[in-house]
């Protein structure tokens, strides 16, 4: 066994019960839960102590609807009835989650939305319900526009009981805070923060990432402060102490603010037991006149890093990892993907990282006829409390009425075969009701209406409601996407 393998055993395995005894091979599976958008950025599902599964999503563009979905049993889903589910209405449109969990009966669902708020809707396990928002802080910066994929949220617990989240802030910044969670009073409590990450502005899409080595934190981000664009990152030591500013990237990240702020980008970054940061991000359109090059940067410390470019292309390239130190990037096939199986960006694909490079990427999800999985995907893991490290879980989406009404999958790798060979079957939609969550208040003012279900919006024209009584009234583009057999929807300039 390798030292990797070893010290993913001896950090993650034996937390909570699923751990305790021996595990099933996993199939590697992916089936529909409901509607719900997921990001490359955030970790939007987490499996808890009682090793059931806990997903948190926006239920589309121009929604302010959280959703949460969760398996009524302890193990693996095999289909989408496996899954109960409740959603509420927040206080304005949401823009990213992040769920952050470090054991226990709470998982936290931190929210950004498009007024510029940063809120907690803390998750009761035992009573599978949302407890009142917290806010966090305001202020914050809005999007005009379509927005979807404008990561602003990143969040992780380390195993001290401090939450430390990093935020897009006012004025283009990057900002951390830390917390402790008085359960018995639900409250959160600022402990350090904010604190100003950036030096030179202009500075978004944060992601955060807690070392299970020694819990210091890392925060990389997208810096358009200096041309051309980079990835930088800081790494704050578990006594307190910032690092200076690094430089992760050596290759040129595609940005845009054509429909949101760089909805196809991450940075995707995740931190192995051994300690080494791991981050994914994609390249500028370069001389095949195409954007998407995977590029993936690591370092032992977070002082320097070592980056290069992967043969093979996607959008939003999100990193996950196993308990035997394997790495992947999973996203949907592109164009240049020449003689591989992945070469059409509406099927979903995985990127294996191996000691020779990267391997040939290997279709997961083909697409249903006339029907796309051109999307972004959101991982499972955390610093604390990984379980079923052996087993590769995550979430993707397959478009509807293009962002507004999209299907949420879950979906994992064969824990057995590493993702060598990661076909998989699609099993049952699922048919559960969701269940009606109690009304939540967010101020002694304000009060958020719980919503029990979804109502399809006709074909056509998305709605945008954002209050209760002003409605606008978007137009989307019919375009036919390479491989699909029938015009679908899509809004305007957010194809991924």
């Amino acid at each position: 066994m390798s030292l990797v393998a070893v010290l993913a055993a001896l950090i993650f395995n034996g937390q909570g019960p699923s751990n305790s005894t021996p595990v099933a091979r996993a199939a590697a599976a992916y089936f529909p839960l409901g509607l719900g958008l997921t990001d490359a950025v955030p970790h939007q599902l987490v499996r808890a102590s009682n090793d059931r599964l806990y997903i948190f999503v926006m239920r589309g563009q121009y929604s302010n609807q959280l959703r949460a979905y969760w398996t009524d049993a302890a193990g693996l889903p095999n289909s989408g009835s496996d899954f109960s589910s409740t959603a509420l209405n927040t206080a304005a449109e949401i823009v990213s989650v992040d769920a952050a969990y470090s054991g226990g009966n709470y998982i936290h669902a931190l929210v950004f939305n498009r007024s510029g708020q940063l809120l907690d809707y803390v998750f009761d396990i035992g009573a599978s319900n949302f407890r009142a928002p917290l806010t966090l802080t305001t202020g914050l910066p809005t999007i005009s526009g379509e927005y979807v994929g404008s990561s602003g949220i990143s969040a992780g617990w380390d195993d001290s009981g401090n939450l430390h989240v990093a935020h897009w802030g006012a004025n283009q910044h990057i900002i951390y805070r830390r917390y402790t969670y008085n359960a018995a009073a639900h409250t959160l409590d600022l402990e350090e923060g904010p604190t100003q990450v950036d030096t030179a502005g202009s500075a978004n899409h944060p992601a955060l990432a807690v070392s299970p080595e020694d819990h210091s934190v890392t925060i990389a981000w997208v810096s358009e402060a200096a041309s051309p664009v980079r990835i930088l990152a800081r790494t704050r030591s578990s006594a307190g102490a910032w690092g200076s500013v690094a430089q992760v990237s050596d290759g040129v990240p595609w940005t845009s603010r054509n429909a949101g702020v760089s909805v196809d980008q991450g940075p995707s970054l995740l931190i192995a037991p051994n300690g080494t940061r791991h981050l994914a991000y994609m390249g500028n359109w370069d001389a095949t006149n195409q954007y998407g090059r995977i590029y993936y940067a690591t370092s032992s410390s977070g002082a320097t890093w070592q980056d290069s470019a992967a043969p093979y292309y996607t959008h939003a390239p999100t990193l996950a990892i196993n308990s035997a130190g394997e790495i992947f990037a999973l996203g949907h096939g592109h164009v240049n993907n020449t003689g591989t199986a992945c070469t059409r960006n509406v099927d979903m694909c995985v990127y294996k990282k191996t000691s020779g490079g990267w391997a040939a990427p290997q279709l997961f999800a083909p697409a249903p006829s006339g029907q796309s999985f051109d999307s972004s995907v959101s991982v499972k893991w955390s610093a604390v409390q990984f379980n079923r490290p052996q087993t590769v879980e995550f979430l993707f989406f397959l478009l509807g009425q293009g962002y507004v009404e999209p299907t949420l999958y879950y979906a994992r790798l064969d824990n057995a075969s590493g993702g060598s060979t990661p076909t998989a079957t699609p099993t049952a939609t699922r048919t559960r009701t969701p269940t009606q969550p109690s009304t939540i208040t967010l101020t002694a003012s304000a009060t958020l209406t719980p919503t029990q279900t979804a109502t399809r919006t006709p074909s056509g024209t998305p709605t945008h409601t954002p209050t209760a009584t002003p409605t606008v009234t978007r137009t989307p583009t019919a375009t036919l996407e390479p491989g699909m057999t029938n015009y679908r929807v899509y809004l305007p300039h957010i194809r991924r």
